[in-house]
């Protein structure tokens, strides 16, 4: 079987790992001749690693960049345009695309080729904006599609005019069984890319209201992202350089997560949020908002601590507990790693599996 993945790109992020993992599992455990195609320069390489049986294809950048409306326009035609005949020559017997405005990209790009396709939507439509022009061609588009994944009953409520078509895949977790959380430090971390989308603006006005009650922690914040700069900012109006650092991007992250002993997600909305499923399978204690992602997986004072989105005092009061509780961030962290052996890989790949037989 000839399968086609179409994404932005291969960089660090959630959609991005999971394409990865299951290219690798449909070229090395299935056989199948998997493709890759994204919107990146020639020569751009994945983050996350990647079999060698998977061939990867680059297409022009689809981001404007500061180019003019009219120089954009003309690239970003060429590059659908370039889809297009990609596909007629390649001829998969089914595509597969990822992320909102990759999937409407891509079923324009197919319309009258009457191949199979999968879209998957990986984060809340709610609140992810596209723009106007962006919702209406979801709307009038996604019903081309094949089949659409989801990774969760929230978002599947979304998209009722595709009654039937919708499949529920959550993402699999999986952590090295030689990795595992000691809660040892006296550390905070976060990861997430430096976007509105992911709260750290909360998280630091928490930090620093919650350390005036356990003071000599540190927060570490993992990650990168166009809010970078005026969350460097926000740090030192806060006064807290010498408690903040902003580490970057990692490929160990898993291992950087694990030194830590507390995981803290202040998203204002989430797909299947990966970060805090991994942090919670390594035996973390967590502090995560109450946005539709984080609520599939974390069940207040059970596995973890939920807080109203944009809450600081409440976030402040659950860092607080933690920092100065460890018997009780112990409870939760083990709870918080049973919890996640639902998700595992396996469970995962067979559900795409069952898809794409299917289709």
């Amino acid at each position: 079987m000839k399968i086609l993945f179409v994404i932005s790109s291969l960089e660090a992020g959630g959609a991005e790992r999971v394409l990865t993992q299951l290219a690798t599992h449909w070229a090395d455990d299935k056989g199948h001749e998997v493709h890759i195609v994204i919107f990146r320069p020639q020569g751009t390489d994945s983050f996350y690693p990647l079999s060698s049986k998977v061939k990867l294809h680059t297409l022009g950048d689809l981001k404007r960049n500061g180019a003019s409306f009219l120089s954009w326009g003309k690239r970003f035609m060429s590059s659908l345009w370039g889809l297009r005949l990609f596909i007629k020559k390649l001829n998969p017997d089914h595509v597969v695309s990822f992320v909102n405005v990759i999937n409407i990209v891509t079923l324009l790009t197919t319309l009258g080729l009457k191949k199979p396709l999968i879209i998957s939507e990986r984060v809340d439509p709610r609140y992810h904006n596209i723009t106007l022009l962006g919702n209406f061609l979801r709307r009038i588009l996604y019903p081309l599609a094949t089949k659409l994944i989801v990774q969760g009953d929230y978002i599947a409520s979304y998209f009722p005019y595709l009654k039937g078509r919708v499949f529920i895949i959550p993402n699999p977790v999986s952590v090295p069984s030689s990795i595992s959380s000691k809660k040892e430090t006296k550390r905070l971390i976060h990861v997430g890319r430096l976007t509105p989308q992911k709260g750290q603006d909360i998280l630091l006005k928490a930090f620093a209201k919650a350390l005036k009650s356990a003071p000599n922690w540190h927060l570490d914040l993992y990650g990168q992202g166009a809010e970078k700069e005026n969350l460097e900012s926000l740090t030192k109006e806060l006064g807290l350089q010498n408690n903040v650092t902003f580490q970057g991007v990692t490929k160990n992250i898993q291992e950087k997560v694990s030194e830590a002993s507390v995981f803290c997600f202040p998203s204002r909305f989430e797909g299947f949020p990966n970060a805090l499923s991994e942090a919670m399978a390594l035996g973390l204690p967590v502090v995560a908002s109450d946005c539709g992602g984080n609520l599939e997986l974390v069940q207040h004072e059970e596995n973890g601590l939920i807080c109203p989105i944009d809450d600081v005092d409440a976030f402040a009061k659950a860092l607080a507990r933690l920092m100065t509780q460890p018997d009780y961030g112990e409870k939760l962290g083990n709870q918080a790693k049973k919890s996640m052996k639902k998700f595992s890989k396996k469970t995962a790949f067979e559900k795409w599996d069952e898809v794409i037989s299917r289709v």
